[in-house]
């Protein structure tokens, strides 16, 4: 686990960026990662930038703190993040991101791209795969010269690779591995952080030392499952807070978590312009954004998640101000409700968390769940 707490721990990533190499930020994982790991450039998660140390504040107190913790990062010269970064990926994903590119004007060099509001209308598909061989285009622009297929096909096979050994991860059994659910969000949480190759060769020692190791019996509890926001600088506190309760983490499809592990899927096509397309038809037909309307994705593998783990309930965080994840979190409620099953929900920030956390966790223990 050295690796993932080390990276988990960097709030602003000074032991994983460095001017020795072209650093390329993204505002969402909705961004094709395959895609700036051919180049050769080093990608940055950006909404989930810790805080600048002298606490900048560029938006009222009302605003997404996962957008703007981040973007008083860039803006404070103290913290010089605006100087590491050789070009930033903003999606659409939501209002607040859609304005960072104002913001930043002029500080650094900003590639927008224009995210559609559905996923199935084949002309807003045909957009998106637009936007993505636009970011492509740049890239190329950015690295002085044409990225080759070969490389191209590497980068897809080594994050499939990445991907399978995530998923693998995902489906030991907490309650009778010594791998605890918050310590296997922190290793899969940090893909974002790590590049892929170091997090694959970590990830799978990890996996086989799990699958060697095992506890002196049986861990009992609620079996929870986590939904919602990205995380930011409390990413960490959420999880520790339902195992200090006595519940068990059984998974998570949070974007800062799970959800960022890139979907599995190989191109029919084997040219650039194939891998291309199916790179930006598995990034926006398997993103569970509630930007994305109807976002049937997210309610079918949530009943999915329920059903393979046996979630006993759910947890849902929305940040702060995220108005579209609020509003799902009331649709994820009334499905929920269907199947019988309970839902927390809780606001990234809010003091309070812990204690209503263990109340939950009590009460589902009082109905002899996880028992």
């Amino acid at each position: 686990m050295r690796l993932f707490d080390a990276a988990s721990a960097d709030r602003i990533f000074t032991r994983t960026t460095g001017a020795e190499r072209t650093t390329v930020g993204i505002y969402c994982n909705i961004v094709p990662p395959e895609l700036i790991h051919s180049a050769g450039f080093k990608k940055m998660e950006l909404c989930a930038l810790g805080k600048s140390d002298d606490g900048t504040d560029c938006a009222n107190s009302g605003t997404c703190p996962v957008v703007t913790d981040s973007l008083a990062c860039l803006l404070d010269d103290s913290c010089g993040m605006a100087a590491k970064l050789d070009l930033i990926v903003i999606p659409t994903t939501c209002g607040c991101k859609g304005e960072i590119a104002e913001v930043l004007e002029g500080l650094c060099r900003i590639h927008v791209m224009r995210v559609p509001s559905e996923r199935e209308p084949e002309h807003l598909r045909d957009f998106w795969r637009g936007e993505v061989l636009n970011l492509f285009r740049r890239l190329q622009e950015l690295r002085g010269g044409a990225i080759s297929r070969r490389r191209l096909a590497d980068s897809i096979r080594l994050h499939l690779d990445c991907a399978e050994i995530g998923r693998k991860l995902m489906r030991l059994n907490p309650a009778r591995s010594c791998l605890r659910g918050s310590d296997r969000m922190r290793a899969i949480g940090t893909f974002t952080r790590i590049p892929p190759e170091k997090w694959l060769e970590a990830a799978g020692r990890l996996l086989t030392e799990a699958e060697e190791m095992r506890p002196g019996g049986e861990i009992t509890g609620p079996r929870l499952l986590l939904l919602g926001s990205p995380h930011h600088n409390d990413r960490w506190e959420l999880p520790r807070s339902i195992e200090d309760a006595g519940a068990i983490i059984v998974a998570d499809d949070l974007c800062s978590g799970s959800a960022a592990l890139p979907d599995p899927g190989c191109p029919d096509d084997a040219s650039v312009d194939g891998m291309l397309d199916a790179l930006a038809d598995r990034s926006l037909m398997t993103s569970r954004c509630p930007c994305l309307s109807p976002n049937t994705n997210r309610l079918s593998r949530l009943r999915c998640l329920i059903e393979i783990y046996r979630a006993d309930g759910v947890i849902y965080c929305a940040a702060k101000g995220c108005a579209a994840h609020q509003m799902e979190s009331v649709a994820i409620q009334r499905h929920l409700s269907a199947a019988h099953k309970p839902l927390l929900r809780i606001e990234s920030g809010d003091p309070d968390s812990p204690v209503k956390i263990k109340a939950f966790v009590k009460i589902l223990k009082i109905s002899g769940m996880g028992t």
